[in-house]
C-alpha cells in the first residue's frame, strides 16, 4: 500500500471509512459477506447514534488499541474500547471557543477528576466564572492526574 493510499484518522467520516480504518492500523477483518458487512455497518451507526459518538471516538478507540497491542477478531471489540480511550487522553483536546466546546471540556474534567471540591467547582461554575475555573483546573489538576496515570 502506497503512502497515498492510508488513511488518516481525521479522514473517517463514515462507516466503510471506520472499518477501513481499523483494518488498516489494527487489523480488524472486514466482513466478506454482502449481508455481514451491510449489518455491520447499520450497526455501526446505530452504536454511534445511542451512544453519541462521533467519528473521533471511534478513531481514538483505534489508535488506543494500536498502541496497547489489541489484536480484535471483530469491528465489535472497537465499541469495548471507546471510553478507556477517551479517558486515556486519545480523543483530541475540544476547541473551548465556544459555549458548547467549554461545556464539553468541563464534562471530561468532572469525570477524570478524583478531587470531590474540584469536582463540585467545575461542575458549579456559571458564565465567565466557567471558563477561569477550568483554566485553573487545568493549570493546577490536570499535570498531578496526568502524572498519576
Amino acid at each position: 500500500m502506497t503512502l497515498e493510499g492510508l488513511l488518516r484518522a481525521s479522514q473517517v467520516d463514515s462507516s466503510i471509512m471506520a472499518l477501513r480504518y481499523a483494518a488498516q492500523e489494527i487489523g480488524c477483518p472486514i466482513p466478506i459477506g454482502h449481508k455481514a458487512r451491510g449489518a455491520l455497518l447499520r450497526r455501526i451507526l446505530d452504536e454511534m447514534e445511542v451512544q453519541r459518538w462521533e467519528w473521533t471516538h471511534l478513531t481514538a478507540a483505534i489508535d488506543y488499541m494500536k498502541s496497547r497491542g489489541i489484536r480484535p477478531r471483530s469491528f465489535a471489540y472497537v465499541f469495548y474500547h471507546v471510553e478507556p480511550a477517551v479517558h486515556e487522553g486519545f480523543m483530541p483536546r475540544p476547541a473551548i471557543s465556544s459555549h458548547e466546546g467549554l461545556n464539553d471540556a468541563v464534562a471530561r474534567a468532572v469525570y477524570i477528576e478524583t478531587d470531590e471540591g474540584w469536582a463540585r467547582r467545575l461542575s458549579a461554575a456559571r458564565g465567565n466564572a466557567k471558563l477561569k475555573v477550568y483554566r485553573l483546573w487545568e493549570k493546577e489538576r490536570l499535570p498531578l492526574l496526568e502524572g498519576d496515570e
